[in-house]
């Protein structure tokens, strides 16, 4: 379904493709006892808000975020390292807000803090970039956007859980 995650207004094959998947949730779920169709409903609600999420605020950043981070020195303004970035082309999901941001100085403000906030975990790599791969430091900028992802009810239930096993209620 993530491919089909509309990064503009929805479309009526995105309508579609949620209705199903939300009959198909509410088959699935409605087979186990105790649990209702407006809870598999809400649930599967949830779980696309969570997926949009990922998909229209996540995906492509950290390679954005890591090119721009490669670029990025004392001597190179955060403004020339994304506009290099976005002549490469590479990050479709992208280029209209670095367009935006090089075309407007609050946008490119709003950019910079964001793009600073996820990379800081890179900062003690900033002298010498050669000491961490490209994978793993755009797994520490996806770590650091994921930080900032809504909380949902799923999250609530894991650390319940997790809490309920450190104090001995669950087995591991």
């Amino acid at each position: 379904m993530e491919a089909y995650v509309p990064n503009k207004s929805p479309s009526l094959k995105w309508g579609r493709i949620v209705t199903r998947g939300t009959y198909q949730a509410i088959k699935i779920a409605t087979g186990f006892s105790k649990i209702t169709a407006d809870l598999a409903f809400s649930g599967f609600y949830e779980w696309l808000d969570s997926m949009k999420f990922d998909v229209c605020y996540c995906k492509e950043f950290d390679g954005v975020y890591y090119e721009i981070w490669q670029r990025y020195t004392n001597e190179k303004k955060f403004r020339d390292a994304l506009d290099e970035v976005y002549k490469l082309n590479r990050f479709p999901l992208r280029q209209d807000r670095m367009r935006c941001a090089l075309e407007n100085d609050t946008f490119c403000s709003d950019f910079e803090e964001e793009f600073l906030a996820c990379t800081t975990c890179l900062k003690e790599f900033t002298e010498d970039k050669a000491n961490v791969t490209e994978e793993k430091a755009r797994e520490l900028i996806t770590e650091a956007l994921r930080k900032e992802k809504p909380k949902f009810y799923e999250e609530y239930c894991r650390k319940k859980i997790d809490i309920a096993r450190a104090i001995g209620l669950v087995s591991s």
